[in-house]
């Protein structure tokens, strides 16, 4: 089998055009990571390459495919010997429209569950969805109603799950004299008195227009979400129902977001969390920090030791390929091809469970 020349590669992309070298590239990123997380060089046809591209994915498969399998992953830096920097990104846009091309590669599995849950619910393959149509032709008017129903749920704390926590007993003063009059005439404190905990409070205290603007981007992904866009990262392991579930109607899917907004305000305050990206950027020193005392609580809890808190930043709607009406990656109504751009992405590699991929690289899971 003919081995792969480390040099080959780079000097195929360096050859290109720039704007053939842009995206050409990301084609190439594409297959070759799909062939690490599967253990095959997939058919270009299973990808959703532009027409015009087809040609040179074609070519580029059967290129790989003659290859050292496991020279093509090491050049491309999946086993720590080639964990060296080589300049193949262009700039923060070509980096960022990366992100959302190993994104876009969990659409297809997405497709898959829902032509699965199509065939196994028996949904008529031809049923159009109406309001579907009507949010795609006009966005703007179309999705207010479905926003406000979803605004509605944030803001609804009738029958709310989320655990409550121990209203803290009243401090005494540290002034003498204050003191002397708390210790003649103590504040009566139940103990088993309970108060919102901090995520219902960060939901009950939010502006009206911070929970709206959140209903509009709930709204948008979910609308994505309908159109088998699943923009989540394949480093975080996510399977079958954990990465994606079918809905018939983009009615249901809305309602099934109404009813976990409904029952728990902590949904509502992942929502408005900073991803762990723009935390790290403004505070790298905390955040360091953080995981240190996240690690020593998960030792103490592991030992039995004890316990404690402190809770890493969550994530938010940041992503590198954004929220939009398309086919494509990208943001805009009705945009078929898509346009990079919309955020930055909020991923955390693991190493040792890539370390753990390439070690077990052929096995049968």
């Amino acid at each position: 089998m003919e081995q792969l020349n480390p040099n080959a590669i780079p000097d195929f992309i360096k050859g290109f055009d720039p704007p053939n070298r842009f995206e050409w590239f990301m084609i190439i990123d594409t297959v070759v990571w799909n062939a690490i997380r599967r253990g095959e060089i997939l058919d270009a046809g299973c990808f959703n390459f532009h027409p015009h591209t087809m040609e040179f994915a074609e070519y580029l498969v059967n290129f790989l495919r003659k290859l050292n399998f496991e020279d093509i992953m090491r050049y491309f830096r999946f086993l720590d010997a080639n964990r060296t920097y080589q300049g193949l990104i262009i700039d923060g846009d070509h980096a960022r429209a990366i992100l959302a091309e190993y994104e876009d590669a969990n659409d297809g599995k997405a497709r898959q569950i829902r032509q699965h849950t199509l065939e196994k619910e028996e949904w008529d393959p031809d049923f159009v969805d109406d309001d579907l149509k009507a949010v795609l032709d006009d966005p703007a008017n179309a999705s207010k109603p479905f926003v406000q129903r979803l605004f509605e749920a944030m803001v609804d704390f009738d029958d709310v799950k989320d655990q409550p926590k121990k209203k803290p007993a009243p401090r005494p003063p540290r002034n003498k004299q204050a003191r002397a009059e708390w210790d003649a005439n103590p504040p009566v404190h139940d103990p088993n008195a309970t108060e919102d905990n901090t995520q219902v409070k960060r939901v009950k205290e939010a502006p009206n227009a911070v929970l709206e603007a959140m209903a509009w981007v709930l709204f948008q992904a979910i609308v994505d979400a309908q159109l088998g866009h699943t923009h989540t990262s394949p480093w975080g392991g996510h399977t079958g129902k954990n990465l994606y579930e079918a809905y018939p109607t983009l009615d249901s899917r809305v309602q099934m977001a109404i009813d976990a907004l409904a029952d728990y305000k902590a949904v509502t305050d992942n929502l408005m969390t900073t991803p762990m990206l723009r935390r790290l950027a403004a505070t790298p020193s905390l955040m360091g920090s953080r995981k240190t005392s996240n690690e020593i609580n998960a030792q103490r809890e592991a030992s039995g030791s004890g316990s404690g808190s402190g809770s890493p930043a969550g994530s938010g709607f940041d992503s590198p390929s954004g929220s939009g009406y398309g086919s494509g990656s990208g943001s805009g109504y009705g945009n078929g091809q898509g346009s990079v751009g919309g955020g930055d992405a909020d991923f955390e590699m693991n190493d040792a469970e890539f370390d753990e991929i390439i070690d077990n690289w052929g096995d049968d899971d």
